[in-house]
């Protein structure tokens, strides 16, 4: 008898194997996603990744103390989460940059991957701007430049001996982006 229930219950374990092995052959079948070089990632019945044929694990890469996504037997890195979010904020910047330039305007929203942040950035010297001051009394409009050892709780500081530079009133509406990290002021 219990030769019989052995058998069964191998027959039962092994038809199960042969069940699993069938539905990852399926779902290896095709690509899930892709990266972003094209290369195909495929999932198992487990939902573990593969890439050209080796489980892509997560693993921390101690030299440059960020998360990547790597070969479980070569190593190789596949995704690369802080590079790829890096370069979107770069294209991102580019983007504001071109459309700033058609509409005109002399500066546009520039991530700084330093702070983390969207600052305003001046198109012609790429310096950051850290206020904007116009005074319709006086006529007198001037800009701050951000002072150097910024960090991202005073990312709108001027430099205490900064006096401002002049500028005119085109300039200033010019320079006064709507979403800009820069302080205004202005008597109008």
């Amino acid at each position: 008898m219990a030769g019989l229930g052995l058998l069964i219950g191998g027959l039962l374990f092994g038809g199960a194997k042969i069940a699993k092995a069938v539905d990852n052959a399926k779902m290896m079948s095709s690509p899930y996603t892709h990266l972003d070089d094209g290369t195909p990632v495929y999932l198992d019945s487990d939902c573990k990744e593969y890439v050209n044929g080796e489980r892509m694990i997560a693993t921390y890469d101690y030299q440059n103390q960020k998360l990547v996504y790597a070969g479980q037997r070569s190593g190789k890195v596949y995704i690369d989460p802080e590079a790829n979010q890096r370069r979107r904020m770069d294209e991102m910047s580019e983007e504001y940059k071109r459309k700033a330039i058609e509409a005109g305007k002399l500066s546009y929203k520039k991530y700084d991957h330093r702070i983390k942040r969207f600052l305003t950035c001046e198109i012609s010297t790429g310096k950051y701007i850290a206020a904007l001051q116009g005074d319709k009394y006086l006529g007198v409009c001037r800009k701050y430049y951000l002072k150097g050892d910024f960090d991202f709780y005073n990312c709108h500081c001027k430099a205490d001996d900064d006096e401002g530079i002049v500028i005119t009133k085109d300039e200033f509406n010019k320079l006064n982006i709507v979403g800009g990290s820069h302080m205004t002021w202005a008597d109008r």
